[in-house]
């Protein structure tokens, strides 16, 4: 379910076809290109790495130009070397010349992106990892240099090999870069922390280290490959067309991205669970339990909204209320009686209310109605807002009424963890969806 005002596909029907008619005409080109011009979309994924390299460890304008160059000389030059045994000298001149036009033109588009992404929250999160990767340099290094050699090992001896032969290699480094990431887990267990406190949901923090992966893993792939092309060159091992193809680096970097996901799927997932040590369905088992029949739940939520941001928090969920507010009353969900109630500021507390009642199902089962409050209250001594969210049950029928209520007060708990994120970061995307039907 999507908000019709924030969402630009609904606003323009004809936004969707129209991308994917634009991405369908982007990938035949690459295609074509890729298999027409192999040699040479090769050099615009090694100008990718050497770049990724350069921008990961570097945050100036400067050191990032001059480490891309730095790097890239040692991914081309075993290319080159390697390539000159099956081509023409003039080949190897307008492919060199093409290698540097394509580093300028692939460090212009990083240089481009940062600045115009830069109120992505997906780009505040690959600075944060990078982050994090520079400040424990001996655990990145040791994992770049587990993918390095695996995939200097697939584009050195993969031709020479039955495929079965690699599924060892590739068992043993996602075993030993799980271990690297676990022990990452561990050791910043304080940062994660950290980051919970401000913010950060557990879908964001688990993402952070699988973005750390996608880094390593690209890094190592293309790393690997150049230096499985100069093993090929010092051990004198036959070179085949397929080892300058476009294919092929991608194999390698497809295997290496694999290994790094592959084995960070669980410390990530551990990561996540730091801040919030059970599953996200089972979060409600450790607050008070519903009380009455029908029952009435009221919980707290446990983030900090302080005096200045309070008119957003509310804006945030009113917006959301009042838009579920204009459905008809055939639909399957709607709310209705949207109050907003302030109390005057004063000796006592400050107190500020939405309240709403939530009808689920039509005139005939399955149905459900609840009386709804969110809650933030302040003492005069605090500049922090502690919130409530109470559901009442007034109307069931055919409906599993303790699951309705933990999905009703999931979905908004939730809401109010995107919303901390939004507005301690300041970069989450504006175009966003909200929650899905409350109850199914």
């Amino acid at each position: 379910m999507f908000h019709p005002s924030e969402s630009r596909m609904l606003r323009n029907p004809l936004l969707a076809p129209v991308l994917f008619l634009f991405l369908a005409l982007v990938s035949a080109v690459i295609f074509v290109s890729c298999y027409r011009f192999s040699v040479y979309v090769m050099q615009v994924f090694l100008a990718l790495v050497a770049a990724m390299a350069a921008f990961t460890l570097f945050d100036t304008e400067l050191p990032k130009l001059i480490a891309s160059f730095g790097f890239y000389v040692p991914l081309v030059v075993p290319f080159f070397l390697a390539y000159s045994r099956v081509a023409k000298w003039i080949n190897v001149a307008l492919l060199s010349v093409f290698s540097v036009v394509s580093l300028f033109v692939v460090v212009t588009a990083f240089f481009s992106l940062n600045e115009f992404l830069l109120g992505s929250g997906w780009i505040e999160m690959l600075r944060l990892a990078k982050r994090y990767l520079r400040r424990r340099r001996f655990r990145f290094l040791l994992s770049l240099l587990s993918i390095l050699v695996f995939a200097a090992g697939v584009t050195s001896f993969a031709l020479l090999l039955p495929l079965y032969a690699l599924v060892i290699p590739f068992a043993i480094l996602v075993c030993e870069f799980a271990t690297i990431m676990m022990g990452n887990v561990h050791e910043r267990r304080g940062d994660i922390l950290t980051l919970a406190a401000v913010g950060l949901n557990p879908n964001r923090l688990a993402s952070l280290f699988l973005i750390e992966a996608l880094i390593v893993g690209f890094l190592g792939g293309g790393m690997g490959y150049a230096a499985g092309l100069s093993i090929s060159i010092v051990a004198s091992l036959p070179l085949a067309e397929i080892e300058f193809s476009t294919g092929w680096i991608v194999t390698v970097l497809l295997a290496s991205l694999a290994a790094a996901l592959t084995a960070s799927i669980q410390p990530s997932i551990k990561a996540s669970m730091v801040a919030t040590p059970s599953l996200e369905r089972r979060w409600w088992r450790k607050a008070s339990p519903p009380s009455g029949w029908p029952p009435t739940w009221t919980i707290k939520i446990p983030i900090k909204v302080r005096r200045e941001t309070i008119d957003s928090f509310f804006a945030y969920f009113t917006d959301y209320v009042k838009w579920l507010e204009r459905f008809p009353s055939t639909s399957l969900e709607r709310t209705e009686d949207v109050q907003i109630l302030d109390s005057e500021p004063g000796d006592g507390e400050e107190v500020r209310r939405l309240r709403f009642n939530y009808v689920f199902g039509g005139d005939f089962p399955p149905r459900l109605v609840t009386e709804n409050e969110l809650k933030a209250s302040r003492s005069p001594q605090s500049e922090e807002y502690t919130i409530n969210f109470t559901v009442k049950v007034t109307g069931h029928s055919n409906v599993d009424v303790y699951q309705a209520l933990e999905r009703i007060v999931s979905t908004y708990r939730q809401m109010a963890f995107e919303w901390t994120e939004a507005s301690d970061f300041a970069t989450l995307m504006k175009v966003r969806p909200l929650p899905p039907s409350l109850v199914f």
